[in-house]
């Protein structure tokens, strides 16, 4: 438990300490065609997810199990600040490069582009894939304007299609992946494998020990003893 603790507390200040280094490396260069998520979202992460760490770093050194359930709730605090550091998106004239969440990058022409999905928070789709503008996200209405040009550029000045309802086959992976069903069961099986582990943390933290006045205490004294195929056997005195 206590390896865990640690090994987690180092991820919190790590991530904390890129994210930090990584927006003033954004202010210095002052990127104009980057899109990203504003920093106030890794700061709610830096601080929740820091504050997490103590209670983790606590439980692991007193051998508790609430160091796993700590454990999580600090990383998963600091999705925000992972957010911030791997979703970006770069792009010129010709078209743009997206990283995801989990730091996948793939590149794009405007010519490739399939559509773009209206409404509070948009989506462009692409090559078989998505990317999530969110509203929030600095530099935004820049990109989909730059795509709608781009778009409109390469195939004779036809438009980008619009609309609130895009859809494409069902694919939970939403194209990343062959066989994508059997990953999502894959991940709902882990899903439920995590309640479960938790819900029996739960209980065996939560769970009274037997009172001392409901156990018998039993005083016996041995005589003699033997040995037989690797087995001890005792006798007990008036038995």
């Amino acid at each position: 438990m206590l390896m865990l603790g640690l090994i987690v507390a180092v991820i919190s200040l790590l991530l904390s300490g890129l994210a930090i280094w990584q927006n003033g490396r954004r202010k210095q260069r002052k990127l104009d065609r980057v899109v990203h998520l504003p920093f106030f979202l890794a700061i709610i992460g830096i601080l929740f997810g820091n504050i997490m760490a103590i209670p983790t770093i606590i439980c692991a050194i007193n051998g508790n199990g609430g160091t796993i359930a700590f454990s999580v709730f600090t990383i998963g605090c600091h999705s925000l600040t992972i957010a911030y550091l791997n979703c970006v998106i770069w792009y010129d004239e010709k078209g743009f490069a997206a990283r995801n969440f989990l730091g996948v990058r793939r590149q794009c022409t405007f010519a490739e582009v399939e559509g773009l999905r209206t409404g509070k928070d948009q989506w462009l789709y692409f090559q078989g894939h998505r990317i999530l503008l969110d509203e929030m996200a600095i530099g935004s209405k820049k990109f989909i304007s730059m795509v709608k040009k781009g778009y409109s550029a390469a195939h004779d000045g036809r438009m980008l299609m619009e609309t609130a309802n895009f859809k494409r086959r069902k694919d939970p992976m939403n194209g990343n992946i062959q066989d994508p069903w059997l990953y999502f069961c894959i991940w709902i099986g882990m899903i439920l494998m995590c309640i479960f582990i938790l819900i029996v943390m739960v209980i065996t933290m939560t769970s009274k020990p037997t009172p001392i006045e409901e156990l018998s205490f039993h005083q016996m004294t041995f005589t003699d003893w033997k040995k037989e195929d690797g087995e001890l056997h005792l006798t007990v005195l008036g038995r």
